[in-house]
């Protein structure tokens, strides 16, 4: 098995020997206005600065709901419209290829396994999480299927097992929207896809998870208050850390995406429901209290918000913060 890194919470510090210093860590958001072709973009920010870099809407990009760091160092993102997975050169934006198409309807949620491979939640065909090869794109058949056939996922990711033992020392925690009592947070074994339990039941439409040290993180996409809780893994226990009532500031709506941003702290996509975009944008909240910092960057209906570390030849890792950015992420080269 590759080395990797799993759950720890790193700060990247640039030193001279280091060809990859946090100023060109970047934070890649999807957005998508409406339908059309030409309202669908990737856009490029420095973490630590906020900067645009760039935006992208090449390779027929349509409705994406998911980017994630594939093994290869590529972004690859899902549109659910289009049933695919395209991939692009992260540091530029530069589209690749139609990297995989077969056994998708409605892909929504991936995660990038522990065994290099990808993990898709289809939003067409009920409660089905689909494994696809992290090499070729080819579909690998069902993964997992929810304890009901109305379940729809919005999005999954590995985290600690804390179920049945797994071969991989993971599990898989997807997050259910579907109504009828059955919204919540599932976990399934992270080697076999077997249920194992529905560790939060809610009225929450939970929406993007972002695995951290001491949390699994849990957006709203209902556009509800609280708009984010988080579950602590050592005790299972649920609380808010994003009250509105608490910090009207952060006018939090629908939550897409969440992400660590270069001090550890959250960012959270918000878009609005009345169609004219105002307050759309990638908020910044305090890790600790939940409470509103800034908004990091203004985009039309932000989706998913992921961090692309580019390749250095050596990195110092510190412990105590940016959370889980390198959660199954680069795993190569870096701990050589």
């Amino acid at each position: 098995m590759k080395s990797r890194i799993t759950l720890g919470c790193v700060v990247l510090i640039a030193t001279a020997c280091c060809t990859g210093p946090l100023a060109a860590v970047q934070l890649l958001v999807g957005s998508y206005q409406s339908n059309k072709h030409d309202d669908n973009e990737i856009h490029s920010y420095g973490l630590a600065t906020a900067d645009l870099s760039y935006k992208t809407s090449s390779g027929g990009l349509h409705t994406p709901r998911a980017g994630v760091i594939g093994p290869d160092g590529n972004l690859y993102v899902t549109s659910i419209a289009k049933g695919e997975i395209l991939r692009y050169n992260p540091a530029t934006g530069a589209f690749i290829d139609i990297f995989a198409k077969d056994g998708l309807a409605g892909p929504n949620g991936m995660a990038l396994g522990p065994d290099d491979n990808f993990y898709v939640a289809n939003s067409v065909g009920g409660g089905e999480l689909r494994k696809i090869d992290g090499t070729t794109g080819a579909d690998l058949g069902v993964f997992a299927t929810g304890p009901h056939a109305d379940h729809e996922y919005n999005d999954l990711t590995f985290g600690p097992d804390h179920g049945d033992a797994s071969a991989n020392g993971f599990d898989l925690y997807v997050a259910s929207a579907s109504g009828g009592g059955q919204r919540g947070v599932l976990r399934f074994n992270g080697s076999t896809g077997a249920f194992e339990s529905r560790i939060i039941g809610s009225a929450m439409k939970p929406g993007p998870l972002l695995v951290g040290n001491d949390y699994l993180y849990i957006g709203d996409q209902r556009g509800g208050d609280p708009p984010v809780q988080r579950y602590e893994w050592s005790s299972g226990a649920l609380s808010v850390l994003v009250d509105l009532t608490e910090g009207a500031d952060a006018g939090l709506t629908n939550v897409a995406g969440l992400a660590f941003d270069a001090n550890g702290d959250l960012l959270a996509s918000s878009f609005g429901t009345t169609g004219d975009f105002n307050g759309d944008k990638v908020a910044r909240m305090n890790i600790s209290t939940g409470a509103y910092i800034d908004t990091f960057a203004t985009v039309e209906n932000p989706t998913f918000l992921t961090v692309f570390i580019p390749e250095p030849s050596t990195l110092l890792l510190v412990g105590s913060a940016l959370g889980s950015l390198l959660t199954f992420g680069r795993r190569r080269k870096r701990l050589g």
